[in-house]
């Protein structure tokens, strides 16, 4: 056992990664910075999803009812923002030759490389089982 011990403490510690709120908040950053519109819809929505929530604990349905569709027109705007910032995103990407032969070029490797689900077996159906022992 003490040899084992041994050896654990010997092996160098595994490389750390940054923690992941810091990834995530800097990835936020950033993609606020390139579609501000998106997050700003989706605070919009989760507001009026929580004053509607509010507002039928409450009691008071007519506000609930009008917060609920408040909601639902916050999203579809919210889905609009995010359509467009995508087309957005595709023209720009056409519009510069460097970039579009880059994602050209990563997609010509994603599909040079070898399916590793291709060789795998799918789940045995009911009949196909062994019995239990």
């Amino acid at each position: 056992m003490a040899e084992h011990q041994q050896e654990m403490t010997a092996s160098p510690p595994p490389p750390t990664a940054p923690p992941r709120s810091k990834i995530s908040m800097a990835h936020f950053a950033e993609k606020f910075k390139e579609e501000p519109m998106v997050p700003i819809g989706m605070g919009i929505t989760l507001g009026f999803l929580g004053f509607g929530v509010f507002s039928f604990i409450r009691g008071n349905s007519v506000m609930s009812q009008r917060m609920m569709r408040g909601r639902v027109l916050a999203q579809g705007v919210t889905l609009a923002f995010l359509m467009t910032g995508a087309a957005m995103q595709r023209d720009k990407l056409r519009r510069n030759p460097q970039t579009a032969d880059k994602v050209e070029q990563q997609f010509q490797e994603l599909q040079a490389t070898p399916n590793r689900w291709a060789d795998a077996q799918p789940y045995p159906t009911p009949s196909e089982q062994q019995p239990r022992s």
